[in-house]
């Protein structure tokens, strides 16, 4: 396990028993990977890699952009908030933000 990802797994499965499958706060968790944001825009953190890459709907189609290698919460708001135009959907940043703020919590 490998961050960013084991920073969500613990902050939102074991912190805050985050449940499998289904969007809580533009956040979903599908075991081996975290999506955030929504369904038509969403940066995608896998459990074996470092870092992220974003997807997103583009006239019907599904496109996946390069893999972003940051280890932190706080590089991926970085970079959202570096590149506005290539993040558009408002609800990936909030949510991000929302992590950064609140991830050490409940570890």
């Amino acid at each position: 396990m490998k961050e960013p990802y084991r920073t969500l797994y613990s902050y939102l499965v074991v912190g805050e028993q985050w449940r499998r499958g289904e969007w809580k706060y533009n956040v979903k968790w599908t075991g081996n990977a975290f999506y955030i944001g929504t369904d038509d825009e969403h940066i995608t953190i896998l459990e074996d890699s470092t870092g992220f890459h974003h997807s997103f709907n583009e006239h019907g189609s599904h496109v996946t952009r390069k893999q972003h290698e940051v280890a932190t919460i706080s590089m991926i708001v970085l970079h959202i908030e570096s590149n506005p135009r290539a993040y558009w959907e408002p609800k990936l940043l909030s949510a991000m933000k929302y992590i950064q703020q609140n991830q050490y919590k409940t570890i």
